[in-house]
């Protein structure tokens, strides 16, 4: 038989010498991407010098080995792991059967603990030398967590307590997600008996080993006295210029500052008033005497000026009782007095500084 053309010639069976035979081996064809699945028969065949038309088909079967994988994203951390298992997901021979893991070629690898994009490279080769490949990406990015806290400052007392969810604010996982208060490391506490600054840290280790942490202080204090509300203006009624003193009350007559006092031991305490800058109008030009004076039921009145501190309240706190009020009557407190010859037209303005002190009365 011609491997070419196919057809039978006047030849004998190899092994017997004799032109009658049943069958031959069918040809060796190389051809990439196929294969021949069983030898090829024929019926028994009486070859003569004229028979030249005797032909055989050959069929080709096209494999059916297969490879298959997915790109994934991973979260960088000390403890990320990586398994090139983890983005295979099949393969197949060449006759559409599965194929273990472990006959399957990996190209690549990827630095779990770095950021970046890796590619990886899957490949199978069949009993044929056909060669299947796939290759993905395993894209490796930072984690979300995150921590956050604050600093406060607490009374001493018998009655004082702190728990760490007071300064907590909030927490993320390695997702973004939140997290509670449970889930977090707390080191340090605080003696609320004890003055002082008590330092805590609040921490979390995401599942890939990323570790977050924040440090914040709990100051404790014996008690304190401050201004807890102070106007940011204090405004006159508007008056003429006279050839004679004339005096302005404040427009609001209930203007107040408020002094709170947590103290353990309730000390009486004083409010004083400086004029630290001078009454200027518009054009900059000043007052040419004093003009704001502070009056007090049964007492001599008082200028406020630059030169010293003038006490304008005198205050006793109560046990139990935090804030206090420090106001006066609609015709006490600081007044406008304006002398003939010491302003000009126009609105004129100063700066007023409240000083609180912890003084016997």
């Amino acid at each position: 038989m011609d491997a070419v053309t196919g057809k039978l010639s006047n030849y004998s069976d190899w092994g017997s010498k004799q032109p009658d035979f049943t069958a031959i081996d069918s040809p060796k064809f190389p051809a990439q991407g196929y294969k021949l699945p069983n030898p090829i028969t024929v019926p028994k065949v009486t070859p003569k010098p004229t028979d030249s038309d005797q032909k055989i088909t050959v069929y080709y079967e096209t494999t059916k080995a297969s490879i298959d994988a997915a790109d994934s994203t991973i979260i960088a951390g000390p403890k990320a792991i990586w398994n090139p298992k983890d983005n295979f997901i099949s393969a197949k021979d060449q006759n559409g059967d599965a194929v273990d893991y472990k006959n399957v070629v990996v190209t690549g690898t990827v630095d779990a603990t770095k950021l970046g994009k890796y590619p990886i490279k899957y490949s199978y080769t069949d009993e044929n030398s056909n060669k299947v490949s796939k290759t993905i990406t395993v894209n490796v990015i930072p984690s979300k967590v995150s921590i956050d806290a604050k600093d406060s400052t607490i009374v001493a007392g018998p009655d004082t307590t702190w728990k760490s969810a007071d300064n907590f604010i909030s927490a993320t996982d390695q997702d973004g997600k939140p997290i509670k208060i449970e889930q977090v490391n707390v080191e340090g506490t605080v003696d609320t008996l004890t003055p002082g600054d008590y330092e805590i840290t609040y921490s979390y280790t995401d599942q890939q080993g990323n570790k977050v942490s924040k440090t914040i202080t709990v100051s404790v204090v014996a008690g304190r006295l401050t201004f807890k509300e102070v106007p940011e203006t204090l405004s006159f009624n508007e008056s003429k210029i006279s050839n004679r003193t004339s005096e302005t009350l404040r427009k609001d007559p209930n203007w107040k500052m408020i002094v709170e006092d947590t103290r353990v031991d309730k000390n009486p305490w004083r409010v004083t008033a400086k004029l630290v800058e001078p009454f200027k109008n518009s054009s900059g030009e000043s007052a040419s005497g004093n003009i704001l004076l502070f009056r007090k039921t049964n007492a001599s009145d008082q200028w406020i000026t630059n030169s010293e501190e003038t006490n304008v309240f005198d205050g006793t706190s109560t046990k139990g009782i935090d804030d206090y009020d420090v106001s006066w009557s609609q015709d006490s407190g600081p007044i406008i007095q304006v002398a003939p010859g010491t302003v000009k037209a126009g609105e004129y303005k100063g700066v007023i500084q409240w000083s609180l002190t912890d003084a016997p009365v």
